[in-house]
């Protein structure tokens, strides 16, 4: 229970106050929920579920931009989509797509493994949880960056901010403690057409 209490005061103090005016990052509240889906990915990969004390955001170098299009390009062109069902015979499973199948979280999941291992940190590469334009759920991996927030979509190819990619969000995971999530407070419409 203090670790949960731990990880909302340390979202409050340490990021909230230096990006709470800018729509270029994600709000979150400070109630955290998890996921068993998460829980079950990280049973059975547990290296990718390590936790790591880095920095919350990574400050893009030249190149990365590059570098992070080409992540989303390659694997959006790489997975074959298939639903759950279909795939694993169950309603959700969250996993790494090493027979190139898989639905949106192992887009986002593989997206994940490959920034890591090219040295990107961890508490950076977040995974979210939205409703696309039709109400059905769908998830992203969020590349947190000192510029802001950047959605890398299974549906578009293109890297955009998270406020400009049409999607209603819902929850976003912990960079300290990544089996907790935080809902995400929507941005005002006429916030969003100023920038």
């Amino acid at each position: 229970m203090w670790r949960y209490v731990l990880a909302g005061i340390l979202v409050l103090v340490w990021y909230v106050p230096a990006y709470a005016t800018d729509v270029r990052f994600i709000k979150t509240s400070i109630f955290p929920k998890v996921f068993e889906q998460w829980f079950g990915f990280c049973r059975r990969f547990p290296k990718e579920c390590e936790i790591e004390f880095s920095a919350p955001r990574v400050h893009l170098r030249p190149g990365d931009w590059e570098t992070i299009q080409n992540i989303n390009t390659y694997v959006n062109t790489f997975i074959i989509p298939t639903s759950d069902p279909e795939h694993w015979g169950v309603r959700d499973r969250w996993d790494i797509p090493t027979d190139r199948r898989g639905d949106c979280e192992e887009y986002v999941l593989l997206k994940r493994k490959l920034l890591i291992e090219m040295g990107y940190p961890r508490s950076a590469l977040r995974i979210a949880h939205v409703l696309d334009r039709g109400g059905e759920g769908h998830g992203l991996l969020i590349v947190r960056s000192t510029e802001g927030d950047f959605v890398l979509d299974n549906i578009r190819h293109e890297v955009v901010l998270w406020a400009h990619s049409g999607y209603k969000f819902l929850n976003l995971q912990s960079g300290l403690f990544p089996e907790l999530w935080f809902g995400v407070i929507p941005v005002a419409r006429e916030r969003l057409a100023v920038r």
